[in-house]
């Protein structure tokens, strides 16, 4: 009795160490896992901003349903000024995208109407998920 008494106590804790273990290592994804084409962390100013913009501009894929679509963007890695290394969602909380009109203007000025959601990265770390646009709303 007291033998299996003991195996079970064992077995919860080796349990609860498991699922702790689990849950530290799955709040964050490390940009080592990243392939290399997506890894900007030995660049930095003006050759950063201008990877960055290639990489998030160069893979754009529009996803069309019947009321929305959304944008997706291509994802990196890269590092801050004091060298911690981050992807791009783990440091940025939001997408932003603006769309401005061509050919018309209001008071001089461009229509822009700007669409925002929250920065969430792909399983496979390469894309940024796509931001919805609800066409029904704007239409």
């Amino acid at each position: 009795m007291i033998h299996a008494l003991f195996v079970l106590i064992f077995a919860f804790a080796i349990g609860q160490l498991i699922m702790k273990t689990n849950d530290k290592f799955s709040t964050r994804r490390d940009p080592a896992a990243i392939r290399q084409t997506y890894d900007f962390t030995n660049l930095n100013g003006n050759a950063l901003d201008i990877a960055l913009k290639q990489k998030m501009l160069g893979e754009i894929e529009v996803i069309k349903t019947a009321d929305n679509f959304g944008i997706s963007f291509g994802h990196f890695a890269f590092s801050t000024s004091d060298g911690q290394k981050f992807l791009g969602c783990e440091y940025y909380e939001k997408v932003v995208t603006v769309f401005e009109s061509e050919g018309t203007a209001v008071g001089g000025k461009k229509s822009t109407m700007e669409i925002s959601g929250p920065c969430k990265y792909s399983e496979n770390l390469a894309k940024i998920q796509a931001a919805v646009i609800p066409m029904k709303k704007i239409r």
